[in-house]
């Protein structure tokens, strides 16, 4: 079945506020829109055709996700009503079984946070689902959904990126329909619609070793200075330092197992420190007071 667009809502200046430096944003590229669906409602949301839940397919990955964001829209109706949130592993690729599900209700999206915008009548939050407990990934690749019921005065929109702006969408973009059928974007909106949308996981690595040794490396800041230690030598090690926004704003380079680097061009709050090294990852908490 074609489906049929019927109109567009651009929406501009959204950013991560709750963003995490292991959140996945890579997919979402372009201009952030809305479109409107022939019979009403949105084509990622609530809409004429009935359609229960709206996917993003992410690369295989070792670890766990602990909560999910995403962009909000338009969310109108009764603050208890939900909207569903999915990890599906991969079934042949498309979304296989349900690994993991919780729930966001409407009166919890926050819609006070900076970043809303207004334009054309649509409304954008950052929204955010979380897990009671981390949901381990599975070895091959993974979905990650929102879906939705129906009931009277209910209606959700979610962000997508602009069509053209994801070319991967025939294999990474899906959605499931009133039949419980899973249909990829490319297929269902008749080839018009190659877009991503505004779905992001975040994923904390598993402990993984390197030459056969784990990743031992622990990290602490005090007195605006950054402290890095790990059991074993480091290499030119990348020691990336992020804020809440998502932004990276220090790097260094760690070499042995003892490393002190200067924060004091950072401000009081809450970082992020990423560290890499020969192809692998810990993430950390740090505190600036």
């Amino acid at each position: 079945m074609k489906k049929l667009l019927l109109s567009v809502f651009a929406i501009a200046s959204l950013g991560f506020v709750n963003a995490q430096n292991d959140t996945i944003i890579s997919h979402m590229t372009g201009t952030p829109t809305m479109y409107g669906a022939q019979g009403g409602g949105y084509v990622v949301g609530h809409n004429g055709y009935g359609d229960l839940e709206k996917a993003m397919k992410f690369s295989s990955a070792t670890g766990t996700i602990s909560s999910v964001l995403f962009w909000a829209g338009w969310v109108e109706g009764n603050s208890a009503s939900v909207i569903n949130v999915n990890i599906y592993d991969d079934n042949a690729g498309a979304p296989g079984s349900v690994i993991g599900t919780t729930t966001v209700s409407y009166g919890s999206i926050d819609t006070t946070q900076a970043g809303i915008s207004v334009i054309g009548g649509a409304m954008a939050y950052n929204a955010t689902a979380n897990f009671s407990s981390p949901v381990t990934l599975p070895s091959g690749d993974y979905y990650v959904s929102l879906g939705f019921t129906y009931a009277a005065g209910d209606t959700v929109g979610i962000v997508s990126s602009t069509a053209g702006d994801y070319a991967a969408a025939v294999t990474n973009t899906w959605e499931k329909w009133s039949d419980n059928s899973w249909n990829d974007f490319n297929s269902a909106w008749g080839g018009n619609l190659d877009v991503a949308l505004a779905i992001f996981p975040v994923v904390t690595s598993a402990p993984v070793s390197i030459e056969g040794v784990e990743l031992d490396v622990t990290t602490y800041a005090f007195e605006n200075e950054l402290f890095v230690n790990s059991a074993e030598n480091l290499n030119n090690a990348q020691v990336n330092i992020v804020n809440t926004m998502g932004q990276t704003v220090e790097s260094f380079n760690a070499n042995g197992t003892t490393n002190r680097f200067s924060l004091s061009n950072l401000s009081s709050g809450i970082y992020l420190v990423s560290i890499s090294s020969e192809g692998f990852t810990k993430t950390s908490k740090i505190t600036i007071k």
